[in-house]
């Protein structure tokens, strides 16, 4: 049995190590688009894009889910009388960043 090939730490986001862990995605293999190189949750997104693009070219089904729904898909869920939609202030607009 080969031993796995480890190719050094990663500097990335806890969300980002928590949605590579699930999808199984190595974080050493992840450019980074982050500040200092750091993998950050968008790009987990595009790595399992790209590995579903790419099962699916070859011909098989792509099992991997979305990693983080978008605004749209989250406002699918309810009914349009069921919540009101209220823009972000400033400082919550930081806090997400």
């Amino acid at each position: 049995m080969n031993a796995p090939i480890i190719l050094g730490k990663r500097r990335s986001s806890p969300l980002a190590r928590r949605l590579a862990k699930e999808a199984g995605i190595e974080l050493a293999l992840v450019d980074g688009s982050g500040p200092q190189g750091r993998v950050v949750a968008r790009d987990i997104n595009e790595a399992m894009d790209r590995l579903a693009r790419k099962q699916t070219s070859v011909g098989g089904a792509s099992t991997l889910p979305r990693a983080v729904p978008s605004d749209a898909d989250i406002r699918a869920l309810y009914k349009e009388d069921d919540y009101e939609l209220i823009a972000h202030d400033m400082m919550r607009k930081t806090i997400a960043r």
